[in-house]
Parts: structure tokens; sequence; C-alpha cells
């Protein structure tokens, strides 16, 4: 028999996180699916805006081109946010399959060839995008 504290269970001992390499993983971090999803979403909004430089794949009205340009900037901006976020609170492959994902998907749509429909799409993917990061960020 030895003598010191009883031994906590795994439960008691880190209030029900479950262990996921040497980090845990419990009710403060996201599934990595949400965060996945969410740098691809901000990913692909940021290279639309950045490849669509050409007056022609704009939007035509002075303040849509400004809400275009604001909305992709702020995408690839909480992009970087969101990486820099997963290398400091998740374990290291997460960030870095959403890294690799987000470069895979960046090159899928360069690809495709510019269309007329992507502004709007970049618009409407930065602000989903931008949605899912304040709940990612906010658990």
């Amino acid at each position: 028999m030895a003598w010191g504290p009883a031994p906590e269970t795994s439960e008691r001992s880190n209030h029900g996180a479950q262990r996921n390499g040497s980090r845990a993983v419990g009710r403060g971090v996201p599934p990595v699916s949400l965060y996945f999803a969410t740098l691809i979403i901000l990913s692909v909004a940021a290279v639309i805006e950045a490849r669509c430089s050409t007056p022609g794949l704009r939007p035509g009205a002075q303040a849509a081109d400004r809400g275009f340009r604001f909305l992709g900037r702020a995408a690839f901006g909480f992009w970087l946010v969101l990486l820099a976020w997963g290398f400091w609170r998740l374990p290291w492959w997460q960030p870095l399959a959403g890294l690799v994902g987000s470069l895979a998907a960046n090159a899928l749509v360069v690809g495709a060839g510019a269309q007329p429909y992507w502004p709007g799409f970049s618009m409407a993917a930065a602000v989903i995008g931008l949605l899912l990061a304040s709940v990612v960020l906010a658990r």
C-alpha cells in the first residue's frame, strides 16, 4: 500500500478534458473541423480579392468595390490571426493541416480561372468566415 494522496482519475485531474498529443482538448478548444473550415473559407475569400485586380472582375459601384477590398483584406488578416492562434492553442498538426488545406483550396480556385461571380462569392465567403472566426476565437 502506497502512502500519500490518492491517485486522481484522469477525469478529475484535467477537468474532463481528453488528452490529444501534448495538450488538453476540452470545452474551450473548438473542434478541428470548424477551425479547418474557417481557415479554408477565409483563405479562399482573401485569394479571390487579391486575384481580382482587373476592373472587369471588381464590383462596378465604388462602395461595393471598397467593401470587396475591405472584406478580402479582413479575411486575410483573420486567416493569419487564426493560424497564429492555432499554433498557440491547438496541437501543431491542426494549424499545419489548415495551412496546407488553404494552399490547396487556393490552388484550385486560381487554377479554375477568373469567374464573373467571384466578387460576390468572395464577399459572402468573407462574411461567413469572419463570423466563424468569431465563434472559433470565442471558445
